[in-house]
């Protein structure tokens, strides 16, 4: 038993969970942020880019 589905048209996943059939149980994902730093000395703004899912 899965807590989160993937639903995607023209795809049929193999969840048999009530109220999700046909969908794709999603067993893990990542999701992170990322900062590059030029040197330890720089004090200047940084950027910090979220990634896509």
């Amino acid at each position: 038993m899965s807590n989160i589905w993937l639903k995607m048209p023209g795809l049929t996943g193999d969840s048999m969970d009530l109220g999700h059939e046909g969908e794709t149980d999603v067993l893990s994902y990542r999701w992170g942020l990322s900062k590059s730093q030029r040197n330890a000395t720089c004090y200047s703004w940084r950027k910090v880019f979220l990634e896509r899912i």
